[in-house]
């Protein structure tokens, strides 16, 4: 019993159709590569931009200032003074929320230097994920490029089970 053309699977066509796949698995995964290669480097020149203002602010240290407020307005708010009091300690709180203001520029810029050190530091890691997997995609190929190979140049060459039967039928007579 014969079975149809379409039945029939060629091992090569299938051999070459997942040599296709794994080639355009491999071409979108350089493109990602790329993609997240330049975003780093973004990611890098923009940290580079930021840190001569860091060094130069690098010892202003305005958490005594936050923690200073802080107790001054938790006092206001929890305790009762006289009127006088009250209004020195609400003019001090002002001055040290304007003192605070121009340190604002200082603290913004750390804040988003460690939002770009988190961001080159997940981007890494996304590229040392895409790299591994294009390393074993390559592996794949090449071992199909070379099973590839071995089938075209035994193509040629290879006796069915049947064409030994016929041989030892007619070596029998």
């Amino acid at each position: 019993m014969d079975l149809p053309d379409e039945f029939v699977q060629d091992p090569l066509a299938e051999m070459e159709e997942k040599i296709k796949e794994l080639e355009n698995e491999k071409k979108s995964l350089i493109e990602e590569i790329k993609r997240l290669s330049e975003r780093l480097k973004y990611k890098k020149l923009e940290r580079q931009a930021l840190i001569p203002f860091l060094e130069q602010t690098k010892d202003v240290d305005v958490s005594h200032l936050k923690r200073k407020l802080k107790r001054l307005e938790f006092k206001i708010s929890t305790q009762a003074y006289t009127l006088k009091i009250e209004r020195q300690m609400i003019k001090k709180v002002k001055e040290i929320e304007a003192e605070l203001t121009k340190y604002e520029p200082v603290e913004r810029a750390r804040r988003k230097e460690k939002l770009i050190k988190k961001d080159i530091e997940k981007i890494n890691e996304k590229i040392r994920k895409k790299e591994e997997k294009l390393k074993n995609i390559r592996a794949e190929l090449k071992k199909l490029y070379m099973e590839r190979k071995r089938q075209k140049s035994l193509g040629d060459h290879t006796v069915t089970l049947a064409d030994v039967a016929i041989i030892e039928k007619s070596s029998k007579e």
